[in-house]
C-alpha cells in the first residue's frame, strides 16, 4: 500500500512538472509599442505587450491603455482605455478606438482626451 501512495505521489509530482515547463515554453505576447499625447501636449512612449496594460498620470489620476491586436502582423488593433480609479472608486473603461499599427495618432472621444499611436515592436517579444 505504501508502495502505491509513493507511485501515485510520485506521478502527481510529474505531472505538475511536465504543465510548469509546458507553460514555461509557450511563447510571450507580441510586444506593442505605444504612443500617448497626453492633453498637455506631453508624449510618452509606453512598452507593453498585447492585451497588457500600461498607465499613465494625468491631474493626479490614472489611466490605463490596453491595446488588442486583431491580426498577427499588428496592423489593426483597438487600444482600450480605462480610469484607473481611486480611493472610493474602482477601475472602468471610458472608451476605446481603432487604430492601424504604425499609422498615425488617433484621438480618443474621452474626457480628458488623449491621441494614441500604436505599433507591433520589431522582431521583440515582451515577457
Amino acid at each position: 500500500m505504501r508502495g502505491l501512495k509513493t507511485v501515485a505521489l510520485l506521478a502527481g509530482l510529474f505531472v505538475c512538472v511536465s504543465a510548469a515547463a509546458v507553460r514555461a515554453h509557450q511563447p510571450p505576447s507580441p510586444a506593442v509599442v505605444l504612443s500617448v499625447t497626453l492633453p498637455d501636449g506631453q508624449v510618452k512612449q509606453l512598452d507593453t505587450y498585447e492585451s497588457g496594460l500600461v498607465t499613465v498620470t494625468v491631474n493626479n489620476r490614472e489611466y490605463g491603455f490596453r491595446p488588442t491586436m486583431h491580426d498577427d502582423a499588428g496592423t489593426r488593433m483597438t487600444i482600450t482605455v480605462f480610469d484607473m480609479g481611486g480611493s472610493t472608486d474602482g477601475v472602468r473603461e471610458v472608451g476605446s478606438v481603432e487604430v492601424k499599427g504604425g499609422g498615425p495618432s488617433v484621438s480618443t472621444r474621452t474626457s480628458p482626451a488623449f491621441k494614441v499611436q500604436a505599433r507591433k515592436a520589431a522582431g521583440a517579444q515582451a515577457t
